[in-house]
């Protein structure tokens, strides 16, 4: 078998190790590409289209990870089915190298099928006489020229172009790109729509007593015109049930009395554009104590100091706007201090409940 000469093997080798470079590299880039690509696109599609299904968030943002993971794959594969063989090399640097007469394809094809135990009927005086002309043209080659790296830079021209357009977006608006990339790759994650910081929900996440008068208040701070909507789903103990949609009034509010029979559900508004992320509601029955002291720590404005009362006195704490209320509450055998309330209603007064410990609830 013949082999191949020194300096054709050594600038083989080089050329493949470049090659292989370069499309590793396009791979990169071209993954890279489409990527962000198709993220763009969706966080577009989620900016304009107000998608209130969980079901079409999910399909949003499956279509943006298996067209990434596609691309991948596909370009993994590219990379591992698309290697080139020395003969494929040796044939490209003839094309180059009009001087060569194919003599370096000729010399690679004959050494290679040989090696793999063909009959190729060449004279061994011929394959001297190829690998000596060969190998006196490809010692003046050079690798960095027969494949240069910097075809790369057209591959990474768009992706730095995107890269840019992500940078400059949020450089110019950081909460837009952060909320839309975060909607598009995490829908597992609870948040609201590209315009939800333009309006106020309250009360928001609330655990009330059953019987509880329950006020559902938005403030909008875009000029949406329109009325909200509640829109109120159900714990079935499995899963949230489907959305049932409810107008709100012309003053933006809705009103409902927490009962045990719904004693978990969901909600959230519709104002114009704007779509809120869920607040969640839990009815709890009313605690059975034995008894309770409330220390009332008056604000410093009211001038008084602060007061005990206990359910021997009265059934109903109440307390003006400022006041930190700590309930002591006697559970037998167990008397339990709870946290002070902080009163921050911007009602002048307000029924104040002790937020008790499920153990010690009825």
């Amino acid at each position: 078998m013949t082999p191949l000469p020194p300096h054709v093997t050594s600038f083989l080798r080089t050329v493949r190790r470049r090659t292989n470079r370069l499309r590793c590299g396009r791979a990169l880039a071209l993954v890279g590409i489409v990527s962000l690509a198709v993220l763009a696109l969706a966080m577009a599609v989620d900016a304009t289209v107000t998608i209130f299904d969980e079901t079409g968030r999910w399909a949003l943002t499956l279509t943006v990870y298996l067209v990434a993971f596609g691309s991948a794959l596909g370009a993994l594969i590219a990379l591992v089915r698309g290697r080139p063989t020395n003969t494929q090399l040796a044939q490209r640097i003839d094309a180059r190298h009009p001087e060569l007469q194919e003599r370096l394809t000729t010399l690679v094809d004959v050494v290679t099928r040989e090696a793999a135990g063909e009959e190729t009927g060449a004279s061994p005086a011929l394959l001297a006489l190829l690998a000596r002309e060969a190998d006196e043209h490809v010692a003046a080659y050079r690798a960095r020229h027969e494949v240069p790296l910097a075809r790369l830079v057209l591959w990474l021209l768009p992706l730095v172009a995107l890269l840019l357009l992500f940078a400059g977006a949020y450089w110019a608006r950081p909460k837009l790109v952060t909320c839309l990339v975060q909607r598009v790759l995490t829908p597992w994650v609870d948040t609201g729509n590209l315009y939800a910081d333009q309006i106020t929900v309250t009360p928001g996440d609330l655990t009330v007593l059953a019987g509880t008068n329950i006020v559902i208040a938005v403030q909008t701070t875009g000029d949406f015109g329109q009325t909200g909507k509640l829109r109120i789903s159900r714990w079935t103990g499995t899963q949230w049930d489907r959305e049932r949609v409810s107008p709100m009034s012309a003053t933006n509010t809705f009103e409902t009395v927490a009962d045990l029979a719904e004693p978990r559900w969901r909600y959230r508004v519709n104002c114009g554009p704007a779509v809120s992320r869920f607040y969640e509601v839990n009815v709890v029955p009313h605690p059975n104590y034995a008894s309770f002291v409330a220390t009332v720590a008056w604000p410093a404005y009211t001038g008084r100091t602060p007061s005990v009362v206990s359910n021997a006195d009265v059934s109903v704490v109440r307390a003006v706007v400022g006041s930190a209320v700590t309930f002591a509450v006697t559970v037998p055998p167990l008397t339990v201090m709870l946290s002070p309330l902080h009163l921050k209603s911007l009602s002048q007064n307000c029924v104040l409940y002790a937020k008790l410990p499920t153990d010690i609830c009825a």
